[in-house]
């Protein structure tokens, strides 16, 4: 039902389109079409061949830098539309080609064969495909949220300037003019996608700085159609560096003010580490060695695989509700990349100090093959230590079969004593004293800390600031757990209201929250009130945990003097007969809860559930 929505959603439908038909008609184009590589530039009235890329043709013809192009298919250099505009001989079929001091003699470009060029090209075509399938997959399971939108249409526009990328430099069906434009858009969208990732946090510096990248655009269309247009790589490179070093730094700087332990801080650690893979190689090893040099160390079409990291993590932080340590794994990253680094200028160096080579290319050749070396093994080495781990956690409880068993009954005589007790109203107490003691002292102190430190700019005022807002929100989180204040002050129905809403802004899940035949100034007693919340705030963090699905329904109506509460998702739900087993394994204690909670104040608690058809709690509970 989701996709039949997204797909009758003209705008996506138009832009899935549109990739297909770009895909299937550029990548098609390309195996027809042979890459020279060869730059030329005009030097005396002739044209002279200043770069030849090894991965292109004219290398393996024989063509070398500082020949002269006399002709380009029996005509002129100055006539051919590629030498006049963009210096390059693509789309050339006859070279009549000069070393200098010798005769000239007459080449002829090859046609590629098919089979061989589609494997030239499959690591562009499938990086495309797999960015445009990860902005749709996530489209489909989180729709319609500002963050999935935004990851959307950066994925897209990436798959669509790949895909352009194999037709620019063949120059093939104005693949070059459409490619400029793609590409000056990429700085914008990334640095939409990093504002409104994990949460939208668009400071003024942050405005500012995306204005001056949406002028990126422009000015590439003013290139295009001007004599230096031969400049628009260059720009647009240097364009995306900055981009990604600003994106970086936000996170960085976002990081440091987050709180420690907030959920927030975490997902924003995941998409640091996941943007410095997905970047660093290709900055590193492309764009930089390109404008500083103008080579790139390795081929493009190997750093730029590691550009599909992007998408993947900003995907799996907007779906999954529960990270890996963001941080832990930023802070490994940093140390890989660091001893990559020290060990590759080592070596470079040792090669120097040997006289083994005085190629500054090599070198970096070098560089780069033992940062990439030190890169892959570190990556192994995590690999296997968790795949070990894992084989060893799995070995020990095969070993003590009868742990789990004796754990879970444990838990389950401490739950049913608790169930019995009355534990709100002890909640309640502990909610008061926190409120009017520990919090109300928190307060104080934090407003003396902004006095003293007003005006004073120094490490140890903002680390003070930062601790006191720390423990009040953390106070604050106990009491709201505890007993929340919105339940004993407005009641019920305005307590769900707003505990569907931060559910839905923690966890990004649709609640649809029905009330019928009750008005929200409604009380009812202390005890059903307090039974009704638990029951819908366990039934909802169960769908999040367990059921995965994305909507979830929740309906409280009057029945006959009793209220009837409905809980409802759509996700991969269980086998009914399972409860029962649940209750004895003590598995599940959530649902086992539920239903001695609602029986002890005389109501009663039906669960229909079907493997992939999501779940049905229905809760009555008598009024009176």
């Amino acid at each position: 039902m989701i996709l039949q929505n997204l797909l009758q959603n003209k705008k996506y439908a138009i832009a899935n389109l549109a990739f297909i038909i770009t895909w299937v008609i550029y990548f098609t184009a390309t195996f027809y079409h042979p890459y020279i590589g060869i730059d030329l530039e005009k030097e005396e009235e002739q044209w002279k061949v200043v770069k030849v890329d090894p991965q292109g043709k004219g290398y393996k013809l024989g063509i070398q830098k500082g020949d002269i192009i006399v002709k380009v298919n029996q005509l002129n250099p100055d006539q051919f539309p590629a030498v006049k505009k963009w210096r390059e001989i693509e789309g050339a079929r006859q070279l009549e080609i000069q070393i200098p001091g010798q005769a000239s003699r007459i080449v002829e470009v090859p046609r590629v064969f098919f089979v061989k060029n589609l494997f030239y090209e499959a690591p562009y075509a499938l990086l495309s495909l797999g960015f445009w399938v990860t902005g749709f997959i996530t489209l489909v399971r989180r729709q319609y949220t500002s963050q999935v939108q935004a990851l959307f249409w950066f994925s897209w526009l990436v798959a669509i300037a790949i895909v352009l990328a194999s037709a620019s430099s063949r120059h093939l069906l104005w693949g070059r003019e459409l490619g400029a434009i793609v590409y000056s858009f990429i700085p914008v969208m990334l640095l939409n996608l990093i504002a409104v990732f994990p949460y939208e946090r668009r400071t003024l510096i942050f405005r500012y700085t995306y204005r001056l990248f949406a002028v990126i655009p422009i000015l590439t269309i003013m290139l295009l159609y001007s004599r230096y247009a031969i400049t628009i790589s260059s720009f647009l490179l240097v364009a995306l560096i900055v981009s990604s070093i600003t994106a970086l730094g936000h996170l960085i700087i976002s990081i440091s003010k987050l709180s420690k332990n907030s959920p927030e801080r975490k997902q924003t650690a995941t998409i640091l580490t996941g943007l410095i893979i997905g970047l660093l190689p290709f900055i590193i090893l492309t764009a930089a060695p390109t404008i500083l040099w103008g080579d790139p160390i390795v081929n493009p079409r190997f750093s730029i695989m590691f550009v599909l990291f992007i998408p993947l993590t900003l995907s799996y932080v907007f779906i999954k509700k529960y990270l890996p340590a963001g941080e832990l794994v930023l802070f490994e990253l940093s140390i890989f990349l660091l001893a990559a680094i020290i060990a590759g200028v080592i070596l470079s160096s040792l090669m120097f100090l040997n006289d083994l080579t005085n190629d500054p290319r090599l070198a970096r050749i070098v560089f780069s093959q033992a940062l990439i070396a030190i890169l892959i093994f570190s990556s192994v080495k995590v690999g296997i230590g968790y795949l070990f781990n894992k084989l060893s956690f799995m070995n020990k409880e095969d070993n003590n079969p009868n742990k789990e068993e004796v754990q879970s009954l444990k838990l389950l005589r401490i739950i049913n004593r608790a169930l019995f007790l009355d534990i709100e109203e002890e909640k309640k107490r502990i909610a008061r004293e926190l409120h009017d003691g520990p919090l109300q002292l928190g307060m104080e102190l934090n407003r003396r800390i902004k006095h003293k430190c007003e005006g004073e700019k120094n490490g140890v005022c903002e680390e003070l600031k930062e601790l006191a807002d720390e423990l009040n929100y953390q106070l604050r989180y106990l009491c709201s757990e505890l007993r929340p204040a919105t339940l004993s002050d407005l009641g019920l129905v305005p307590a769900v209201e707003v505990l569907c809403q931060e559910l839905m802004e923690r966890n990004l899940i649709e609640i649809s929250l029905s009330i019928k035949f009750i008005s929200r100034e409604q009380r009812f007693s202390e005890e059903l009130e307090i039974t009704a919340y638990r029951f819908i705030q366990e039934g909802l963090n169960n769908v999040i945990r367990h059921s995965k699905s994305k909507i979830a329904k929740v309906e409280i109506s009057i029945k006959e003097n009793c209220l009837i509460i409905l809980i409802q998702d759509y996700g991969k739900g269980f086998d009914n007969e399972l409860i029962s087993q649940w209750a004895l394994q003590g598995e599940r204690l959530g649902i086992v809860g539920m239903k001695e909670r609602i029986a002890r104040i005389g109501g009663d608690l039906k669960i229909k559930a079907q493997p992939g058809k999501g779940v049905i709690l229905t809760a009555t509970i008598p009024i009176d």
